[in-house]
Parts: C-alpha cells; sequence; structure tokens
C-alpha cells in the first residue's frame, strides 16, 4: 500500500500541475478573452488531482502506522513467546494445541500427569478435539492410558 500511496501522490502532484497551467483564454476578433468553460475544466481537473493526492498521502501514512503497530505486536509476541517459560507444563500445552504445534504437545504430554489435572476444566484431549487436531487428540489419547 505504501508504493500505491507514492504512486498517487505523484500523479495526483503532476496532474495539480498540468491543471495550473492549463490556457483559460480564447483569441477573438477581440483580442485574448476567458473561456468560462475552460476555467472550469480547470477547476474540475485541479479538485481531482487534488483528491487523487490526498488518497496517495492516506494511503501513505496509513501504510506507516499499520506498520508500526505489526512490529509492536512482533515485539509482543516475541515477548509473549519467551515468557512460556514461566507457564505450568498444562497451559504449555493448551498453547500447544491452540497453535497446532505437534512437536511440542508431544514433549508436553510426557510430563502431564492425566489423572490429576482439575476436572473443572476442559482436558487437553476435549481441546484438542474442539480445534479439530486429529494427531494431537490420539498423541494426548495414547499418553493419558498410560
Amino acid at each position: 500500500m505504501r508504493n500505491l500511496g507514492i504512486t498517487l501522490l505523484i500523479l495526483g502532484s503532476v496532474g495539480a500541475l498540468v491543471a495550473l497551467n492549463l490556457d483559460t483564454s480564447v483569441s477573438t476578433g477581440f483580442g485574448q478573452v476567458n473561456n468560462i468553460g475552460l476555467m472550469n475544466d480547470r477547476q474540475n481537473y485541479l479538485i481531482a488531482s487534488c483528491f487523487i493526492a490526498l488518497i496517495g498521502v492516506i494511503l501513505f501514512v496509513a501504510d506507516r502506522s499499520s506498520s508500526s503497530q505489526s512490529q509492536q505486536l512482533t515485539q509482543n509476541g516475541e515477548s509473549k513467546l519467551s515468557a512460556t517459560d514461566t507457564l505450568s507444563p498444562l497451559e504449555q500445552l493448551t498453547d500447544a494445541i491452540c497453535t497446532n504445534d505437534i512437536h511440542k504437545a508431544t514433549q508436553l504430554a510426557s510430563k502431564i500427569d492425566f489423572h490429576n489435572l482439575p476436572k473443572d476444566k476442559v482436558s487437553p484431549c476435549e481441546l484438542a478435539e474442539m480445534y479439530e487436531h486429529n494427531e494431537i487428540v490420539e498423541i494426548l489419547k495414547r499418553y493419558s492410558n498410560t
């Protein structure tokens, strides 16, 4: 979107310069006179080109702000990912199920005692079934039966 914004800004600016340089006079037997129709055309071209340039500025600024927001989200996401060490193995397993990380789910399933899980919460196996991650369901069933 940034490139499109720059392109529209340039086209709008060039269009405004062309519109400002349009000749609005016509020659008659009495000399040069201003033609109202040509003045109206000049005004319309100027308004349209300024509108195009404004759209270009908006696209350019919107792309810059969305880029900075995505960088902040990435930084926050990285700090959140590094904070998974403080989560319990059950919470890490829940995160692995939600992100469909089969390798991580397999590692964590071997560390969890499935017989002592809280009864009031959704079991990891039920959670994997809700997300329809069949491979993780099979892994969790294998570990919960042992």
